[in-house]
């Protein structure tokens, strides 16, 4: 199979600030304005060799993106009453990134069990500049991602699963954008061209019982390490806390899933699905490691009937 993707998005985020009955505050009004485009395109070729008990897979993907963003401050002259733009607090950033990937794979049947291995080579070419020339980002990295699952099915079509893969988690442009949102100018956002993308780890394992009511549970471990979260610093000297992001932080979660489908007649449907996950958190805050828990849970029911005539 050939494969081929394009993708794009815009955004022109702006605001306007007028700041009145000023005391001891060194900000006139001002406006911002950003312009903000992506672009996307992927090319991917995959072969399949299917065999008698053995399938091979191998194939190439290439990920192209770009993304840009041109910001603007503008503040007013108290003297002339027109808002002049300051070079200080506006440029243009382009943000190149290339993902050049290939992978082989094997999926092995031996009567009652499942065997399915592969690896994935990935290597990131990263080119990031400004328009002032003020800084430059370049990243080259390279990893390899291994992927295991085993499946046993039993006499009664009952199945058991386990399985282990990695995968690469790359930060977005909204946490990449250097533009300082300066909405409030007491809590400055602003984004971190120089993060790095995180390997996510995970280890499963389900069981699915196969009768009258179809049943799976199971649960999942996932860990990152070097994760990108919010880091945010407090100036004490101009009084502004500037909120940013930057590879420090850990995350731990371990969930458990449950899922059943009971056909209770021909035409009522009765489905269910839930999970309940708990987060070990850490990460930098005022400087200092700082860890926390989170327990998150979601249930959903849906109840379907067929009235028959295409109605439902």
């Amino acid at each position: 199979t050939f494969s081929y993707r394009y993708a794009t998005s815009k955004a022109d985020p702006a605001n306007d600030n007028d700041v009145s009955r000023i005391i001891n505050f060194p900000v006139t009004d001002y406006n911002q304005r950003n312009d903000q485009r992506s672009s996307e395109n992927t090319f991917q070729v995959d072969y399949v060799y299917p065999g008698k008990n053995l399938t091979v897979e191998g194939g190439v993907k290439g990920i192209f993106r770009n993304n840009k963003s041109d910001f603007q401050y503008f503040s007013r002259n108290q003297n002339t009453g027109k808002f002049e733009l300051q070079a200080l607090y506006s440029d243009g950033f382009n943000y190149d990134q290339a993902v050049l990937g290939a992978y082989n794979a094997y999926h092995y049947n031996l009567e009652t069990w499942s065997f399915q291995g592969g690896v994935r080579f990935e290597q990131t070419l990263i080119d990031a500049d400004f328009l002032s020339n003020t800084k430059n980002v370049k990243q080259r990295y390279s990893n390899f991602f291994p992927n295991i699952a085993v499946n046993k099915t039993f006499r009664n079509q009952n199945s058991l699963n386990i399985g282990f893969s990695q995968r690469m988690k790359r930060p977005g442009i909204n946490r990449l954008n250097p533009f300082v949102d300066r909405l409030n100018p007491d809590f400055l956002f602003t984004g971190n061209p120089e993060l790095r993308p995180v390997v996510v780890n995970s280890m499963s394992a389900g069981y699915n019982i196969s009768r009258k009511i179809n049943f799976t549970t199971g649960f999942d471990y996932t860990f990152i390490r070097k994760m990108d979260l919010p880091v945010a610093t407090y100036d004490s000297i101009r009084k502004v806390t500037t909120s940013t992001f930057a590879n420090t932080g850990r995350i731990d979660g371990l969930s458990a899933f449950v899922y059943a489908n009971w056909p209770v007649t021909k035409d009522l449907n009765v489905t269910t699905n839930g999970n309940v996950i708990y987060f070990w958190l850490e990460g930098v805050a005022d400087k200092q490691v700082t860890k926390t828990e989170l327990l998150t849970y979601a249930l959903n029911l849906s109840v379907s009937y067929n009235i028959q005539k295409g109605w439902r």
